[in-house]
């Protein structure tokens, strides 16, 4: 009697994975159109076969499988960028000068209630309120550290307002060689202080300029 030919991948009861020498999850059927070659590689054959059997063959229909949680996910450091409020131009002073309007001010508190909301709703560790040294920023930052509650202000000079780079082959004039080599010394100072890879759950407020 002819012996019927089967079809798709089958782990056989007998067969014990490296991963698996106990053979707690032996006898479990790969899906037809996964390949030795096609999942893992032409050397992952049986790392690709060992994957699915060992994640699909402990989950039974009822079993409930835990979301991921805050502690099983990588730290992550969430940096809010905070715009200055409105502003007048004074004619007596330069642009580091120029102050806030009252629309400004109350722009800043309407900002800062918000934030609080934020910071007391979010289990990550609060690492600090910087800002801008030009008075609009400034300004505002304290107002935000009033509503949140937040009394250190660190302010850094590299978070100033500067001149965007054009992109290469944009038709505006070109931007002298001193001054592009200062905004990407600015740019690189603020990427390596506040894009670093993270070591814990925490916000970052960063008040600065459009």
């Amino acid at each position: 009697m002819a012996r019927k030919r089967r079809t798709g991948h089958h782990v056989p009861p007998s067969s014990k994975s490296p991963h698996d020498p106990a053979g707690k999850h032996e006898g479990c059927r790969l899906p037809d159109p996964v390949s030795r070659r096609g999942l893992a590689g032409d050397h992952g054959g049986d790392i690709a076969r060992d994957a699915l059997c060992l994640s699909a063959s402990p989950v039974r229909i009822g079993d409930v499988v835990p979301a991921p949680t805050m502690t099983s996910m990588p730290p992550c450091r969430r940096v809010l960028l905070l715009r200055h409020g409105h502003y007048l131009r004074d004619g007596h002073t330069s642009d580091p000068g120029y102050r806030l309007s009252p629309l400004g001010r109350r722009q800043a508190v309407r900002l800062g209630r918000h934030l609080r909301e934020i910071l007391a709703s979010s289990d990550a560790a609060f690492e600090g309120l910087y800002t801008s040294p030009w008075a609009r920023a400034r300004e505002t930052a304290e107002i935000v550290g009033h509503e949140t509650g937040i009394s250190t202000l660190r302010i850094k000079p590299y978070l100033h307002e500067t001149i965007p780079l054009p992109p290469p082959g944009d038709a505006t004039p070109a931007v002298p060689n001193h001054v592009r080599r200062a905004v990407v010394h600015q740019v690189d100072r603020a990427r390596r202080r506040f894009l670093r890879p993270a070591t814990r759950n925490e916000i970052v407020l960063v008040a600065s300029h459009g």
